[in-house]
Protein backbone atom coordinates (compact mmCIF):
# COMPACT_ATOMS: atom_id res chain seq x y z
CA UNK A 1 0.00 0.00 0.00
CA UNK A 2 2.79 2.32 0.55
CA UNK A 3 3.76 2.59 -3.09
CA UNK A 4 -0.05 2.42 -3.85
CA UNK A 5 0.02 5.88 -1.79
CA UNK A 6 2.93 6.93 -3.04
CA UNK A 7 1.19 6.43 -6.80
CA UNK A 8 -1.78 7.98 -6.08
CA UNK A 9 -2.45 9.94 -2.87
CA UNK A 10 -4.97 7.18 -1.54
CA UNK A 11 -4.81 6.79 2.43
CA UNK A 12 -6.66 3.75 2.66
CA UNK A 13 -6.01 0.20 2.81
CA UNK A 14 -7.60 -1.72 -0.06
CA UNK A 15 -6.57 -0.59 -3.33
CA UNK A 16 -4.61 -1.81 -6.71
CA UNK A 17 -3.27 0.66 -9.25
CA UNK A 18 -2.77 -0.40 -12.51
CA UNK A 19 -0.15 1.99 -14.69
CA UNK A 20 1.06 2.49 -17.59
CA UNK A 21 1.27 3.74 -21.12
CA UNK A 22 -2.26 3.92 -21.53
CA UNK A 23 -3.39 3.03 -18.41
CA UNK A 24 -3.98 4.47 -14.86
CA UNK A 25 -6.50 1.98 -13.02
CA UNK A 26 -7.29 2.87 -9.30
CA UNK A 27 -9.22 0.05 -8.32
CA UNK A 28 -10.82 -0.20 -4.65
CA UNK A 29 -13.18 -1.99 -2.42
CA UNK A 30 -16.92 -1.03 -1.26
CA UNK A 31 -15.49 0.32 1.46
CA UNK A 32 -13.30 3.01 0.16
CA UNK A 33 -15.42 4.38 -3.29
CA UNK A 34 -15.75 7.71 -1.66
CA UNK A 35 -12.21 8.30 -0.27
CA UNK A 36 -10.85 6.93 -3.43
CA UNK A 37 -13.40 9.67 -5.58
CA UNK A 38 -11.67 12.41 -3.23
CA UNK A 39 -7.85 11.60 -2.74
CA UNK A 40 -7.28 9.94 -6.49
CA UNK A 41 -7.49 11.79 -9.42
CA UNK A 42 -5.85 11.11 -12.93
CA UNK A 43 -6.74 7.55 -12.75
CA UNK A 44 -10.29 5.91 -13.61
CA UNK A 45 -11.27 4.67 -10.41
CA UNK A 46 -13.26 1.74 -10.18
CA UNK A 47 -15.11 -0.38 -7.42
CA UNK A 48 -13.55 -4.31 -7.45
CA UNK A 49 -15.84 -6.66 -7.61
CA UNK A 50 -16.29 -9.17 -4.89
CA UNK A 51 -13.12 -10.75 -5.16
CA UNK A 52 -10.99 -8.51 -5.98
CA UNK A 53 -8.65 -9.98 -8.65
CA UNK A 54 -11.16 -10.67 -10.79
CA UNK A 55 -10.76 -6.62 -11.82
CA UNK A 56 -7.59 -7.87 -13.29
CA UNK A 57 -9.87 -9.77 -16.11
CA UNK A 58 -10.95 -7.02 -17.79
CA UNK A 59 -9.70 -3.37 -18.64
CA UNK A 60 -6.51 -3.60 -20.67
CA UNK A 61 -5.74 -1.03 -23.37
CA UNK A 62 -5.62 -3.20 -26.94
CA UNK A 63 -2.56 -4.67 -27.73
CA UNK A 64 0.18 -6.52 -26.30
CA UNK A 65 0.45 -5.39 -22.00
CA UNK A 66 3.37 -5.84 -20.19
CA UNK A 67 2.74 -6.85 -16.65
CA UNK A 68 4.73 -6.35 -14.21
CA UNK A 69 4.53 -6.91 -10.14
CA UNK A 70 6.31 -6.70 -6.84
CA UNK A 71 6.89 -10.01 -5.47
CA UNK A 72 7.93 -8.93 -1.90
CA UNK A 73 3.95 -7.56 -2.07
CA UNK A 74 2.43 -10.14 -3.41
CA UNK A 75 1.16 -13.45 -1.37
CA UNK A 76 1.59 -16.78 -2.89
CA UNK A 77 -2.31 -17.43 -2.93
CA UNK A 78 -2.50 -13.71 -4.66
CA UNK A 79 0.27 -15.01 -7.36
CA UNK A 80 -2.18 -18.23 -7.56
CA UNK A 81 -5.56 -15.83 -8.56
CA UNK A 82 -3.39 -14.22 -11.10
CA UNK A 83 -2.36 -16.38 -13.21
CA UNK A 84 -5.63 -18.23 -13.30
CA UNK A 85 -6.75 -14.95 -14.62
CA UNK A 86 -3.80 -14.29 -16.69
CA UNK A 87 -1.88 -17.76 -17.05
CA UNK A 88 1.25 -15.38 -18.83
CA UNK A 89 2.43 -13.65 -15.83
CA UNK A 90 5.89 -15.35 -13.95
CA UNK A 91 7.31 -15.13 -10.95
CA UNK A 92 10.53 -13.03 -10.49
CA UNK A 93 11.92 -10.08 -8.60
CA UNK A 94 9.68 -7.69 -11.27
CA UNK A 95 7.74 -10.18 -13.36
CA UNK A 96 6.78 -9.00 -16.73
CA UNK A 97 4.37 -10.60 -18.40
CA UNK A 98 3.19 -9.70 -22.35
CA UNK A 99 -0.14 -10.58 -22.35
Amino acid sequence: MVNVRYLTGFTGTSAMAVVGAETRRFITDFRYVDRARAEVAGFDRERAPQEFAEALKSGWPQGRVRLGFEDQHMSVRQHKRVRELLPDVPAGKLAIAEL
